[in-house]
C-alpha cells in the first residue's frame, strides 16, 4: 500500500504474499505456468528465481493440502479421495475470501480511526501556518 504524504499510516499491506501463493495453489498445477506468465513480476525474474517461486508455490500446495484434510478429519468430514482436491480448492477458496473480506473491512475502519485520530491531533497541534 502506497502511504500518501501527510497521512498517519500504520499496519500491513493490502495483499499478503502469503495469500497470494495461496492463491497460486488453487490454479492446477498443469495451468499455474499459464497463470504465473500473466504476472509482470514474474516476466521480470531470472530463470532460477522462476524456479525457486514454482517451488514455493509446490511447498505451499502441499502444506495446504494436508491442512485442509487434516481440518475435513476434525470435523468428521467425508472426503472421497476422487474428491480431495476439489474439497482442498474449495476449503481455501473460502478461506481466502474470508481472509480478503475481513481485510477489507478492516482497512475501513482503519481509514475512519485514521481519521479520527489525525482530527484528535490536529486539534491538540494545529498545523504551523506559513510566515
Amino acid at each position: 500500500m502506497e502511504q500518501k504524504k501527510g497521512q498517519f499510516r500504520a499496519g500491513p499491506p493490502d495483499e499478503s504474499r502469503f495469500v497470494q501463493i495461496l492463491t497460486l495453489t488453487l490454479v492446477p498445477k498443469e495451468k499455474l505456468q499459464e497463470k504465473l506468465a500473466e504476472w509482470p513480476n514474474f516476466q521480470a525474474l531470472s530463470p532460477e528465481q522462476r524456479a525457486r517461486l514454482v517451488e514455493r508455490i509446490d511447498q505451499v500446495r502441499e502444506t495446504a493440502r494436508k491442512q485442509a484434510l487434516d481440518v475435513a478429519q476434525e470435523f468428521g468430514l467425508r472426503v472421497p479421495a476422487e474428491q480431495e482436491d476439489a474439497f482442498v480448492r474449495m476449503y481455501w477458496a473460502e478461506r481466502v475470501a474470508i481472509d480478503q473480506t475481513l481485510r477489507k473491512e478492516l482497512q475501513e475502519k482503519r481509514s475512519r480511526l485514521e481519521r479520527e485520530s489525525e482530527n484528535r491531533i490536529y486539534e491538540k497541534f494545529p498545523k504551523a501556518t506559513a510566515k
